[in-house]
């Protein structure tokens, strides 16, 4: 993704944007942090959690994904997996309601 010339394009406009503020780098960093969540909960992550819940009555993969979502805010380095993409070749698809 960092390397595709829409990010390229997008990078580029949005520090020309933090040069015209007024607010520090930092300031604004730390503005989208508390503001931006750290993660969401990915339909791959739910399903994960429900099929062993279903399947292995274990609920400690559930219980792990409620912790991390329990503070979307943290940006800590515990909820970066839950932050990956499906490991599939085939594209993800979701249905209304899940």
């Amino acid at each position: 993704m960092f390397a595709t010339t829409e990010f390229t394009q997008w990078h580029e406009l949005w520090q020309a944007r933090l040069g015209r503020q007024q607010e520090t780098k930092s300031s604004v960093l730390e503005l989208m942090r508390n503001n931006n969540s750290a993660l969401i909960p990915r339909n791959h992550r739910v399903e994960e959690a429900l099929e062993a819940a279903v399947n292995q009555e274990d609920y400690s993969v559930m219980e792990r994904l409620l912790d991390v979502l329990s503070r979307p805010y943290a940006h800590a380095s515990d909820q970066a997996s839950y932050s990956t993409l499906p490991e599939s070749t085939r594209p993800y698809q979701t249905f209304c309601g899940t």
